[in-house]
């Protein structure tokens, strides 16, 4: 550490010094608890004799134990702080309802947290990068991207979760503290001086504030982020009202991003894991919980539509998943027009789907004239002879046609998911 930063740290010394003068030095009368100004300005003088490191010891000794405020009161000053530098960076989107929508989610799932006390300020920023991030003093952002990506509440709460999490396990103040560090010997002493609650004037916290956005901008640590996905799936499965398989589809989404930019290798400097490294966590956390990696409920990929269509001036019906069509029974068979004929058949497909229904337990038989598409001992698809003749084909032909329609949509579902 050269000259000028040591001479840095001095400085913050003396600033804390300087705060505490006046104060009593008394245990339990919630004044400053720090030592005594003339006992500081003792450390002062054997900071310039003691190695660097020492003297970020005696630093972070000097103003750690202070209770002028209250940690909550410390966590509002520079989270108020941090957010004002957000919103000079990014424009705050006006956008009632999908503010009301995050806010509920957030009251839900804050309300099972270790700090249900914290009052939550959530706020839409008009970019379309996606990302979300809490500050200290319960603000939190959630931009338009992010927004936008989601494919479900599940996948939303999902988010919100994990930026709960940072804010219960307090990793933005640790990661401030760690920004100071590295970033300027003096930021570090302000900072320390701040969440001790020596030093709230304004210049001290706007620093305070620069410091933590620029931290949480640049990402958590590696164990930072698996802490809150762990933490997440924790949350969720209390609610009781999302899908904690939420927490792995939203990393496998990010994962599909990642895979789509070039991986440069950082070596010793990657600290912030991947998300194709996180899923893996997940997945490995789940499977501990028995819980099923069915992301289709979360998802709502694969769901059989049925509707009336018109074909040749003649109405049928059609059976579509994720927009393809399967299926389009043509005629009446046994009493049932075309269109209660699908809505029978995507009725029992989406039974099956939910549960997790995988292509290779789908089965084609041929009998009494018919093509029968059966899963799990249950009837799905069937097509009868007049279903064929309409469509120009035979009943052998059309039901083979209809399992490789429902063959590609699983296949569209399973590339959706790789990374």
């Amino acid at each position: 550490m050269g000259a000028a930063s040591l001479a840095g740290i001095m400085v913050a010394i003396v600033a804390v010094a300087t705060a505490c003068e006046g104060r009593s030095n008394r245990l339990g009368d919630g004044t400053c608890m720090t030592p005594a100004p003339s006992k500081l300005m003792e450390i002062y003088r054997m900071a310039r004799t003691l190695p660097a490191l020492s003297v970020l010891m005696l630093l972070a000794l000097s103003t750690c134990a202070v209770s002028a405020a209250t940690d909550k009161e410390r966590e509002d000053r520079v989270g108020k702080e941090a957010a004002a530098e957000i919103e000079k960076q990014y424009k705050v989107a006006d956008d009632p309802e999908q503010v009301a929508r995050v806010t509920k989610m957030v009251q839900q799932i804050a309300a099972v947290t270790e700090r249900p006390d914290v009052q939550y300020t959530c706020k839409i920023l008009d970019t379309w990068d996606i990302n979300a991030l809490s500050l200290p003093g319960g603000y939190l952002y959630i931009t338009r991207g992010a927004l936008a990506a989601v494919e479900s509440d599940h996948e939303l709460a999902a988010i919100l979760a994990h930026e709960l999490a940072h804010n219960c396990l307090k990793h933005g103040l640790e990661l401030m503290r760690k920004q100071a560090k590295i970033s300027n010997p003096l930021n570090l002493g302000i900072i320390l001086a701040v969440l001790a609650g020596t030093n709230t004037d304004a210049g001290a916290l706007t620093v305070a504030g620069q410091v933590l956005t620029q931290a949480l901008l640049s990402g958590y640590s590696r164990k930072a982020e698996l802490e809150a996905d762990k933490q997440a799936i924790t949350y969720l499965q209390k609610t009781g009202q999302y899908n904690v398989i939420a927490v792995l589809t939203v990393l496998e989404g990010l994962a599909r991003m990642e895979a789509e930019r070039p991986k440069v290798e950082m070596g010793i400097l990657q600290t912030h894991p991947y998300a194709a490294d996180r899923a893996q966590v997940v997945k490995k956390q789940l499977a501990g919980l028995g819980i099923p990696l069915n992301r289709r409920p979360v998802l709502g990929t694969l769901v059989p539509v049925a509707k009336e269509i018109e074909v040749n001036g003649k109405t049928i019906a059609d059976i579509s998943i994720d927009g393809s069509s399967i299926f389009q029974p043509a005629v009446t068979w046994k009493d049932r027009p075309p269109l209660e004929r699908a809505q029978q058949m995507a009725g029992a497909m989406k039974e099956l789907v939910q549960q997790d229904l995988r292509i290779y337990e789908i089965r084609l038989n041929n009998e009494d004239g018919r093509a029968v598409i059966r899963a799990r001992g249950k009837d799905i698809f069937e097509v009868v002879p007049g279903d064929a003749a309409f469509h120009g084909t035979t009943v052998k032909e059309l039901g083979q046609r209809v399992r490789e329609n429902l063959r590609l949509a699983f296949w569209a579902e399973a590339t959706r998911r790789a990374y």
